[in-house]
């Protein structure tokens, strides 16, 4: 069972992943567990070079704020906004992580980002995907 002072402490260590030169000696997956991110292969971020540690060597000024989160038995859900500066823009991108918690840990998570709009900075001539009209393209058919 997870409780609510494992899940404070967690969300004490996500928000210390993304500091530049986490902590790692308190990590956050039991063994073997890592981040699904849908058609991408799974990110383990307790390793020696971390996904976040890469942002910050390209973005030092790399900020991840929580903005929500909420919890059911052992899953938990947190809402994100990272920004930075690459390549001399300023980037912002939103995401929402589904971790299965125990205790303080997570035994895995599914991250879902708003890819687009990474597609979208470093290739502007991507169009914006409206959803609505596809939709209305398909049903015109």
């Amino acid at each position: 069972m997870t409780t609510a002072q494992d899940i404070e402490h967690f969300l004490k260590k996500l928000k210390n992943s993304w500091q530049p030169n986490p902590d790692k000696s308190d990590p956050m997956f039991h063994d073997g567990g890592g981040v699904d991110y849908p058609g991408q292969t799974r990110i383990y971020p307790d390793i020696e070079l971390s996904m976040t540690d890469q942002f910050h060597m390209v973005a030092p000024d790399t900020q991840m704020r929580l903005l929500h989160w909420a919890q059911r038995d052992d899953t938990l859900f947190t809402e994100w906004e990272l920004t930075c500066t690459l390549n001399g823009r300023p980037f912002k991108v939103t995401g929402a992580n589904r971790f299965r918690m125990k205790g303080d840990k997570a035994l895995d998570a599914t991250a879902y980002v708003d890819r687009l709009n990474i597609l979208q900075f470093f290739d502007p001539a991507i169009a914006r995907l409206d959803f609505r009209e596809k939709m209305q393209e398909l049903l015109s058919r």
